[in-house]
């Protein structure tokens, strides 16, 4: 194999591996990333209750993904908490605000917390 052959074969490999790393790079798909960005961790931590409930609480309740994105969407009632629910108002709209694909990374990333 000469050696401009094993070049264009390094840089090929290098593209395919690299490509979908940069590409995801600035998705917002990466739902722990987006849950710190969003400042979510001020009031949630994974196992205890702090202001909000804790993540393993929340992914106890919601189950599915489908379920906390109509949730974030504004689309049904909150199950955790229902009588607290006006003091996240405020990061729902932003919630609802979010891309679908940075909706349901955030989902996947809260329900990894189920016990």
């Amino acid at each position: 194999m000469t050696d401009a052959r094993k070049t264009f074969l390094i840089a090929g490999l290098a593209l395919v591996l690299l490509v979908p790393i940069i590409a995801g790079a600035g998705s917002g798909s990466d739902g722990s990333a987006l849950f710190a960005k969003m400042k979510c961790t001020k009031c949630h931590d994974p196992k205890v209750k702090k202001t909000g409930p804790a993540l393993q609480t929340i992914a106890a309740a919601y189950k599915t993904p489908d379920n906390l994105v109509r949730y974030f969407q504004g689309k049904s009632e909150p199950i955790v908490e229902p009588a607290r629910a006006k003091t996240m108002k405020p990061r729902r709209r932003k919630l609802a605000r979010l891309k679908a694909e940075e909706q349901e990374a955030l989902a996947a990333f809260i329900l990894g917390f189920k016990k």
